[in-house]
């Protein structure tokens, strides 16, 4: 019998010790999730046979995977979404008052390690000690999605069925009705990206069967890029600020759910972003800026070179 590629859910829990796998439940699965690809990365060493071309049987090294995927940007304007309050915590970013920023150590009591496990109509692959890289991709007037890379520890392949979760209601989001600026200055734009730009590895030991204990973040770059369209150098000089190295307040805000006072609204920030790059390029006919923002430290501040803000409707 045949297994439906479409006929897959995605389930995703916090380790209480990064490294150890927790049981997944249909409570995990509460993502509205797409694109869903598990793989192994399984190194089977070569033993060649003495007195011809033969091998002998390989021998069967480490054992890690990598699990991908993409989600809406989905909220009710009111709670931190699922979504958020368990992959975050994976990605090196924690929370404090609806505020998520990058924290700058290994896995523990802020930054965390879970445990995903992919059920495929049937079959179930499953890592543990996952931490990852996220990727927001937020074209204009369009539907805001994420992307996720996961790396941990490969589980095996069993027979399990698939779970039945209570997925989440509220509306994905669109970039429509937002706010973004540079140095003060509103920019028109098609299209903008965040990469949190995580350098990811797994921790080898051999206490382990796989070779690995779990994974870490040992490093980020984080990057804004954008499309607006040019502007005098009077009103928006990227390219002096380029030859400048100068750093600006960078702010792109997607409106959230409406509320009888305000808007939600999510956030996401730099204080200090410095022009990386600039290239000339046309949007139907319009002279464009295609424009890489660089997120630096702030000032004598810790770990606050970006930050992702929910505000709740009022």
């Amino acid at each position: 019998m045949p297994l439906l590629k479409k006929l897959r859910t995605l389930a995703a829990k916090v380790e209480t010790t990064p490294g150890t796998a927790v049981t997944l439940a249909a409570a995990d699965g509460a993502f509205n999730a797409y694109d869903v690809m598990v793989q192994a990365e399984i190194e089977v060493e070569e033993r060649p046979a003495q007195g011809s071309f033969d091998n002998l049987v390989g021998s069967v090294g480490q054992r890690r995977g990598t699990c991908s995927f993409k989600t809406d940007v989905g909220w009710d304007g009111l709670n931190v979404p699922d979504w958020a309050s368990t992959l975050f915590p994976a990605c090196g970013y924690t929370e404090s008052t609806q505020v998520y920023r990058p924290k700058s150590e290994a896995p523990g009591s802020n930054v965390k390690t879970v445990t995903i496990g992919v059920y495929q109509a049937g079959r179930f692959k499953k890592l543990a000690g996952a931490v990852g890289n996220f990727k927001f991709t937020m074209p204009t007037g369009r539907m805001i999605t994420v992307e996720w890379e996961f790396q941990g520890v490969w589980q095996g392949v069993t027979d399990a069925a698939i779970i039945a979760p209570t997925y989440p209601t509220a509306a994905a989001l669109r970039f429509g009705s937002g706010t973004v600026t540079w140095n003060s200055v509103a920019q028109k734009v098609e299209q903008v990206t965040f990469d949190a730009g995580n350098e990811i590895t797994l921790l080898e030991d051999a206490s382990t069967a796989a070779g690995f204990s779990h994974g870490i973040i040992t490093g980020r770059r984080p990057v804004f890029t954008l499309n607006p369209e040019s502007q005098l150098v009077a009103t928006d000089d990227k390219y002096g600020q380029w030859l400048a190295g100068d750093e600006y307040a960078f702010s792109c805000a997607i409106d959230g759910p409406a509320g009888s006072g305000s808007n939600g609204a999510i956030t996401l920030a730099s204080t200090k972003a410095q022009v990386f790059n600039v290239q000339e390029a046309d949007r139907n006919g319009v002279e464009i800026d295609e424009v890489e923002l660089r997120c630096n430290k702030n000032a004598a501040n810790l770990d606050q070179d970006v930050s992702i803000t929910f505000t709740d409707k009022t």
